[in-house]
């Protein structure tokens, strides 16, 4: 393989990345225009326990590393989906919003 086939497999690789990477934001921007693409968001969001931190779980006994492990995932996980919102922080907002509204009813 002579370097010019490297430079075209690179090109195409990095061709191939871009496009999946705006296929996913387009995905996610889809997902986000919907309210019930939002509550969806909320919940999972709620899931993840992002304003729990694991090591006060218990007020009984310690956390084991294998269960702190496990709610630090889910908690990446939390950060992750609303590091999506950086490319559309208004409907980070929104989804706010609409979470107040419906504590409020």
């Amino acid at each position: 393989m002579d370097i010019f086939q490297k430079e075209q497999m690179r090109e195409a690789h990095e061709a191939e990345s871009l496009r999946r990477r705006l296929l996913a934001a387009a995905d996610f921007k889809a997902i986000t225009e919907t309210a019930a693409g939002r509550r969806f968001l909320r919940r999972l969001l709620a899931e993840c326990g992002l304003m729990q931190a694991a090591l006060y779980l218990h007020k009984d006994r310690p956390i084991d590393a294998l269960e702190m492990a496990y709610h630090e995932g889910r908690r990446y996980i939390g950060r992750w989906l609303i590091g999506l919102f950086q490319d559309q922080p208004e409907r980070y907002l929104q989804l706010l919003r609409e979470q107040m509204d419906d504590e409020h009813v």
